[in-house]
């Protein structure tokens, strides 16, 4: 009578399925990145680089060796040229140019970097740069030697709103008082080196 009740005992317990060893994986994986965040150090964001600068066109320096393409904005190219509100052409590249040679200054430029170094297609730094604690891109736009550019505006979720929101604002001042690009029609720059392709 008792083995009866032990073999119905053992057969009413009830069988678990095999862990899965992919699911044990991952839960291993979790578990070491989680101890790792803990214990390796955290890089601080946006990390600065500083020297004296120097431009190399409208929205590109070069500080301290390192060649830094300026977050948010695209100026025009050196080559390229622009129509005044006199449907006269003019040299918007060149002039975008010295503008951004004129406010760096002889005075060091701190560009901050974003911690993950992320490069572009030419291979260029891409950063924020500031002289006295100005935002170059947002004096560039302002000025109207440069636009927003949306497309590094919002490369990077660490990119500060508050740059954000004044470069567009800037972009708006601009075109109201036409300023730089703005004194007449002029093609993006984007597109304007599209085209250039397309002839090249």
């Amino acid at each position: 009578m008792l083995d009866l009740f032990r073999k119905k005992t053992i057969r009413a317990m009830p069988r678990f399925a095999p862990l899965d060893r992919r699911a044990l994986f991952l839960a291993g994986m979790a578990a070491g990145g989680l101890a790792l965040y803990f214990i390796l150090p955290v890089p601080s964001a946006w990390p600065p680089v500083t020297g004296v600068a120097t431009a190399i066109d409208g929205d590109t320096i070069e500080v301290a060796g390192r060649r830094v393409r300026m977050q948010g904005i695209d100026a025009p190219e050196s080559a390229q040229r622009c129509t005044d509100e006199a449907g006269e052409t003019w040299g918007c590249g060149e002039a975008a140019t010295a503008a951004l040679r004129a406010m760096i200054g002889s005075g060091p430029v701190t560009c901050e970097i974003d911690p993950r170094d992320p490069q572009d297609r030419y291979g260029r730094t891409l950063g924020w740069c500031l002289v006295a604690g100005n935002a170059l891109s947002v004096r560039m736009v302002r000025e109207g030697f440069a636009v927003a550019y949306q497309q590094y505006l919002d490369y990077s979720d660490h990119t500060p709103r508050r740059w954000k929101s004044e470069i567009i604002a800037a972009g708006d001042e601009a075109r109201t008082a036409r300023r730089g690009l703005w004194r007449g029609p002029f093609q993006m720059p984007r597109e304007w080196r599209a085209a250039k392709r397309k002839r090249d």
